[in-house]
């Protein structure tokens, strides 16, 4: 379902209306009885004769996987990675936002992203991400501490984890 999603967000940003399951799958490299079995599961998503409205199936698909409520997440360490992905505008197109950084290096803690998202202490996790209402951490640190850094996710409440360490 993401890989379809990901195929209409390109669609609906190049202005198309309405696609086919056929023509989705020719530009995609997809096989269109593969997207009609996808989505029928999910009831009656398109049209006979005109194929799907773009926008509305987006629309459809983002609620079948959870994206219409906008989650709000945290990245664990304000290095090179953690930096880049805090600023990465592709989260705020998807629904996601990202509401604080943390890292342990004194010099960076207190500063802000590019784009103004604040970096906290890693002390700070817990009472943030309760005041955030933080749903998933992201995990930007060197491999000698990213154990570390997830069992802190755990104990602050943090229910998903998306692991960028090596």
């Amino acid at each position: 379902m993401s890989v379809y999603l990901r195929c209409l967000g390109q669609l609906e940003a190049s202005g198309v209306r309405a696609v086919s399951s056929k023509t989705l799958a020719e530009d995609f490299g997809l096989n269109a009885a593969q997207i009609r079995k996808d989505l029928a599961h999910f009831g009656e998503l398109g049209v006979r004769g005109v194929g799907y409205y773009v926008k509305d199936l987006r629309r459809q698909l983002q609620h079948i996987l959870g994206l219409d409520c906008g989650f709000t997440v945290a990245i664990m360490g304000a290095g090179n990675l953690g930096l880049a992905l805090a600023d990465y505008q592709g989260f705020k197109q998807e629904g996601f936002r990202v509401a604080a950084l943390f890292d342990n290096l004194r010099e960076k803690v207190g500063t802000r992203s590019r784009n103004g998202i604040p970096i906290y202490d890693i002390k700070e996790l817990k009472r943030v991400a309760k005041r955030e209402n933080i749903a998933i951490a992201i995990i930007a640190v060197p491999i000698r501490s990213a154990q570390t850094v997830i069992d802190k996710v755990v104990l602050s409440g943090i229910k998903a984890i998306l692991n960028f360490s090596p």
